[in-house]
């Protein structure tokens, strides 16, 4: 676009230097003109008066003449240098105009180009805003995950160290209990196993005397009773299994 205008500047100064030269030699024909004019009306004074004044007379037509012509043509001339310069800046212009067209759509067509690409990269750059921020709040959210998670499994460890305590607890409990129960039907059976004999000695005796037969030690065991030491119910020796299961329900 620069280079046309400086072009078209250039002849436009060009112009103007030739139509004030053109001004200067207009001036100074006219100028000659005036002083034929002048040299004209002087004339039949300097000379005689008849013949003088007839030569005068012709001499100053003819020169008329011939500069009228000289100007003539060289109007012509320059008018004619004036039309095609005319014409030339005309296509000059008219192609300026034409290229300052083409240019200018050119400018139009690259700033829509670069405002659809602006637009395109703004969007870009808000897409990948939000997708920073969406990894953003993902990752917040796994970390937060990952929290409760670790909050969650070491709840579930204290829970489940708890319970292998209470477990244990119980086991011990249940240990302590059969061991307790254990101790005291042994007890009983060495106090029974102790009073037994006199008991039986005893009953011998009595059924010496009356002519009854003595019992088996395996009878006199099944006939002493063990008893539980909650609720004082009684079991016989031989079923203190059966107390043990007792026992336990018993003590829940």
């Amino acid at each position: 676009v620069e280079i046309p205008l400086e072009e078209y500047l250039s002849k436009n100064q060009q112009w103007l230097v030739y139509d004030q030269q053109r001004e200067v030699y207009v001036k100074g024909l006219l100028a000659k003109i005036f002083e034929l004019e002048q040299k004209l009306e002087t004339a039949p004074q300097t000379l005689p008066q008849q013949t003088k004044k007839t030569e005068s007379e012709g001499y100053l037509q003819e020169e008329k003449q011939k500069y009228y012509n000289h100007l003539l043509a060289n109007a012509k001339k320059d008018l004619e240098v004036e039309r095609q310069t005319i014409t030339q800046l005309n296509f000059e212009l008219s192609e300026f105009r034409r290229k300052y067209e083409e240019t200018q759509k050119e400018v139009q067509d690259l700033n829509q180009l670069l405002c659809s690409q602006r637009k395109a990269d703004v969007q870009h750059l808000e897409d990948d805003r939000h997708k920073t921020e969406k990894i953003q709040r993902l990752k917040e959210e796994n970390d937060l995950a990952r929290e409760k998670l670790e909050e969650e499994k070491k709840r579930s460890e204290e829970l489940l160290s708890q319970v292998r305590l209470k477990q244990l607890e119980y086991l011990w409990s249940h240990l302590y209990k059969r061991v307790h129960l254990t101790l005291i039907f042994q007890k009983q059976i060495r106090e029974f196993a102790f009073t037994e004999p006199l008991v039986t000695f005893q009953k011998e005796s009595e059924n010496r005397g009356k002519g009854a037969l003595p019992k088996s030690p395996t009878a006199a065991l099944n006939e002493s009773l063990v008893e539980c030491p909650k609720c004082n119910i009684q079991y016989p020796a031989t079923e203190h299994r059966d107390l043990l299961v007792h026992v336990e329900y018993c003590s829940k």
